[in-house]
């Protein structure tokens, strides 16, 4: 075994668990439309507007949430079943994105319904992010968490990147409705 080969296995053994592999694909998946939907936003906010101030706000909205309770919301979430949980934020961001997406398309989208919709994203991302990382640490074995948490970061990392990349394309390629 070459040691390029000893290193890639170093680097993904956790993903020899099928539930973290299934995960981490999802996760992939999650976080680059999570950051899209926060380009398309932002872009259609601007749109409507034509000023950068509604877009902080509507930042602010959506992460103010996580400031003022990002410290409780881990405790909240240590209570829970991770896996019900994060299928129960999972859902709940769909639905909002859905609706932005719906009143968007319906020509009658409205600054205001942007803010309402970011902060409610913001209050499901407070318990949907210390859901996720905690989870992480329950679908591997215990000698695998250390590799598991560092390719969950890499994922929410890459997804940062790409997912923006992504949103720009699509937007550039057909607008924002």
């Amino acid at each position: 075994m070459t040691p390029l080969e000893r290193a890639a296995r170093r680097t993904f053994h956790s993903l020899r668990t099928r539930n973290f592999r299934l995960y981490f694909i999802g996760q992939v998946v999650s976080g680059a439309g999570g950051w899209m939907q926060l380009f398309a936003q932002s872009w259609l906010v601007f749109r409507l507007t034509h000023d950068a101030t509604p877009i902080g706000i509507t930042l602010g909205l959506q992460f103010a949430p996580m400031l003022v309770m990002g410290a409780w919301a881990g405790v909240i979430v240590d209570r829970f079943d991770k896996r019900k949980l994060l299928i129960v934020t999972a859902a709940a961001a769909g639905v909002l994105a859905l609706i932005l997406g719906a009143v968007t398309l319906a020509g009658v989208v409205e600054v205001w319904m942007v803010y309402v919709l970011a902060l409610a994203l913001g209050v499901v991302t407070v318990f949907d992010n210390p859901g996720r990382r905690a989870f992480v640490a329950e679908m591997v074995p215990a000698d695998d968490v250390p590799n598991a948490v560092g390719l969950n970061s890499t994922v929410f990392t890459a997804a940062r990147i790409v997912g923006p990349a992504i949103g720009g394309v699509i937007i550039a390629g057909v607008g924002v409705g």
